[in-house]
């Protein structure tokens, strides 16, 4: 199996080396040229997903059953890179068991995309209502957003215990690398534009 994760994380790494080569970086020279992909995002129902564009398959990836710790951990932060190379930031919790971040990240190859040129698309998985919650309360900062109603809720809930350092995703991408991912190609007056999935109540700006 290492040998096969093995080949998958190259296989990644080449889809993000293509990316970077083929693209041109260019500086945004106005406000207009940021309102035009603005307009652009807003007004276009992304039909591709995050596997056309890469050519990845959700098949390709091991469940995490038949994955040790190491490797979920590698090929999460892999295609979190991935990711990052496509200006989208999937928004997970800061602490997470490494499976279910793995499984998270894969899964986001066949969800519907626009894939831009500058800013960042932010993806969510929580509406911060905790009693719709996709992941364990344990984790999860919508617990800090729940009303009467959902506080009470959580009274007769049981709330899992934090898993094992030695069992939660090491995320190697960080909040400094996602602010200064396009610092050499903007000046003083520029600003990136940082919005969410329009056509999704579950992607917000980031």
């Amino acid at each position: 199996m290492q040998k096969y994760v093995n080949q998958l994380i190259e296989d990644i790494e080449e889809i993000i080396e293509w990316k970077i080569e083929g693209k041109t970086l260019q500086k945004i020279d106005s406000f207009e040229e940021q309102m035009e992909e603005v307009e652009k995002y807003i007004s276009t129902r992304p039909s591709k997903t995050f596997g056309d564009y890469t050519g990845l398959t959700k098949i390709q990836f091991p469940p995490p059953e038949r994955l040790s710790f190491q490797q979920m951990n590698e090929l999460a932060n892999a295609l979190d890179r991935l990711l990052f190379t496509f200006h989208i930031r999937a928004n997970l919790p800061e602490i997470l068991p490494v499976a279910v971040a793995y499984q998270a990240l894969v899964d986001l190859l066949d969800r519907a995309v626009m894939i831009m040129n500058r800013g960042l698309m932010g993806i969510e998985f929580c509406s911060y209502d905790c009693q719709n919650c996709p992941w364990d309360l344990a984790y999860c900062t919508c617990i800090e957003h729940a009303d009467e109603a959902g506080k009470e809720m959580l009274q007769n809930k049981v709330i899992q215990p934090i898993a094992p350092k030695d069992q939660l995703f090491d995320r190697q991408i960080t909040e400094i690398d996602y602010w200064m991912r396009d610092i050499d190609n903007i000046s003083e007056d520029d600003s990136f534009p940082l919005w969410g999935d329009e056509d999704s109540d579950d992607d917000i700006p980031f």
